[in-house]
């Protein structure tokens, strides 16, 4: 299930290099640069690619996966940063 608003264990991680990979296979996902404060899930502006293709995928309802081996990652919602969206 979906982890309770603001209890997730990197809500409040920022670290200064390196990237967030994904748990079921470590694919590299996002830059460390690429996450930003928001109170509640852990969020990220822009996502790694490679030959064209981004890392990670988008499902039917906003559901964000791994390109790689398909995990759930999260959902996508409309946020005030420069992108309007967040995961």
């Amino acid at each position: 299930g979906t982890e309770t608003y603001g209890a997730g264990e990197f809500c409040s991680y920022f670290p200064k290099g390196g990237h967030f990979t994904c748990k079921g296979c470590s694919h590299p996902l996002y830059s460390a640069a690429s996450k930003f404060h928001d109170a509640g899930w852990d969020a990220y502006s822009t996502c790694f690619h490679s030959s064209g293709r981004a890392h990670v995928g988008l499902r039917a309802h906003g559901e964000v996966c791994c390109q790689n081996c398909g995990s759930h990652l999260g959902h996508v919602f409309k946020h005030s940063n420069s992108t309007g969206e967040r995961q």
